[in-house]
């Protein structure tokens, strides 16, 4: 049976969150931090909590699709645009890929995916394209091209987590059974592919959809489109009543930048500290907090305020990793005096070159040839810098990659590269070399460690999307601005 529960305002939502039992049904959140906030309120009330109790959405059909379809591998974001880059080589002729990126023709996958791995997909987009002409010259060589990258992917028995509930759609509802109730809270996260697979298992199970309902609604309905898909089905719409906020106060505050943001961000949370407020009740949340945190996280640290977020550096930021890109990226056919310049110094030699003649020799370079202008220069690149080359298969290339990294006694970053890689290539999967080392840049560029953990019980730093189930009674929200949230 569905049903839709309409919330006015996230505050009305926390008495169910209150009377949530997790020993018999499973509520279903957009992101990650939203699953650890509400886990922790059971924690807190219950002691325990099982694995099923909160789910992500993500999770949810990742596992619906393991049951059904455990051959099929999802795969990293990055890893596909490398499978991208290797299917537009590869066809570059045959489907006239000229010009196309391997960003444009992911993100075209992902806009086609619904469509192209529905049943009635194909069909249905036939009949539109033929009542709707103008729309053939715009988008049908688009969805042609999407459709024979997808294709290929399925081929291959592989997915992006982007296209795990497009995908499960193929699957029959028989075979993408859940066995406890569904609270469904996305809030605008909720897409159509979702909003029918929901549909789907409330003919097995109890599904109850969580549907914001702000007062603003009807000058953003396209945000909404999926619950008014829904509603249709559901058998109860019901909405909520608004909390009372009698005794909630509103600030407005404007600021010439985001430092001065910052400032008034800390001095307030001092201010309501030293009035008592407990700090894993304040919250400190941005449209993106990451813009924020490099300046906030040392005010907080000169004031002695704890937060929850954990100090974390992205793998590309360490010198030993950029030491070895820098060695790997010739391999391609990218020599570069940056590169060449992080490789050689890098290595002890008994008569290194002096840095200022290095930078009069080496300033421009235009292939492997300008080289010869020094002699141990030349030496360093042929013994340090040979290796394989062509196409190679997955262990080969880490293999080959592993013998560039420096410091044996420091690999905790490689290892989390190397993981990566085995995690999302199978044993058998073959790419260009230069493929593989474009994949391993994408890896370290968005891939973090851990400097320092967060502080369990500190103040709440966040992004907006990630807060709704905080029970934080002191909120501070930064840049509310038309840039900070264009997105």
């Amino acid at each position: 049976m569905l049903k839709i529960l309409r919330i006015p305002d996230r505050a009305a939502l926390q008495k169910l969150i209150q009377d949530f039992d997790p020993q018999s049904a499973t509520w279903v959140v957009s992101d990650l931090r939203s699953k650890f906030e509400i886990q922790q309120r059971l924690l807190d009330r219950d002691s325990g909590y099982l694995d099923t109790s909160v789910m992500r959405a993500s999770d949810l059909w990742k596992t619906l699709l393991k049951r059904a379809a455990p051959a099929v591998k999802i795969i990293s974001r990055d890893f596909a645009k490398s499978i991208v880059r290797h299917f537009l080589s590869a066809h570059k002729e045959t489907l006239s890929l000229d010009g196309v990126s391997e960003n444009f023709l992911l993100s075209l996958m992902d806009r086609f995916a619904g469509i192209i791995f529905h049943p009635n997909g194909p069909e249905l987009i036939e009949e539109w394209f033929a009542q709707n002409e103008e729309a053939v010259t715009r988008w049908k060589s688009r969805y042609q091209v999407a459709g024979s990258a997808l294709r290929y992917f399925a081929s291959e028995e592989m997915i992006t987590a982007k296209w795990v509930a497009s995908t499960l759609q193929r699957i029959p509802e028989e075979q993408r059974t859940w066995d406890k109730p569904l609270i469904v809270d996305l809030g605008a996260e909720l897409t159509s592919a979702e909003a029918m697979l929901f549909h789907g298992l409330s003919r097995v199970v109890d599904v109850t959809i969580l549907e914001p309902s702000p007062v603003w609604r009807a000058k953003d309905e396209f945000l909404l489109r999926p619950y008014r898909d829904l509603e249709g089905f559901a058998s109860e719409v019901k909405e909520l009543a608004a909390a009372d906020k009698s005794n909630g106060q509103r600030q407005v505050k404007r600021f010439s930048g985001q430092l001065a943001e910052v400032k008034e961000a800390v001095a307030q949370v001092r201010a309501w500290m030293e009035e008592g407020v407990p700090t894993d009740r304040i919250a400190v949340l941005a449209p993106e907090i990451e813009d924020y945190w490099p300046v906030l996280k040392p005010y907080l640290d000169e004031e002695g305020l704890p937060s929850d977020k954990a100090v974390s550096v992205k793998l590309n930021a360490l010198p030993v990793v950029n030491r070895w890109l820098a060695r790997l990226r010739p391999r391609r056919g990218e020599l570069t005096p940056a590169d060449l310049e992080l490789a050689y110094y890098a290595f002890e030699s008994s008569n290194p070159l002096r840095y200022e003649q290095f930078r009069s020799l080496f300033v421009n370079l235009y292939g492997e040839e300008d080289l010869h202008r020094h002699e141990s220069v030349r030496q360093f690149f042929e013994k340090k810098m040979s290796g394989a080359s062509g196409i190679l298969p997955r262990d080969v290339f880490l293999e080959v990659a592993s013998r560039y990294w420096e410091n044996l006694d420091n690999t905790e970053a490689f290892l989390l590269i190397a993981r990566e890689v085995l995690q999302n290539a199978h044993g058998g999967m073959e790419l260009s070399l230069g493929d593989w080392i474009r994949y391993v840049e994408a890896i370290a560029a968005s891939k973090e460690m851990t400097l320092s953990p967060a502080s369990p019980g500190g103040l709440f730093i966040g992004n907006f999307l990630s807060a709704h189930a905080h029970p934080a009674t002191h909120r501070i929200f930064l840049g509310l601005s038309e840039e900070g949230l264009r997105k």
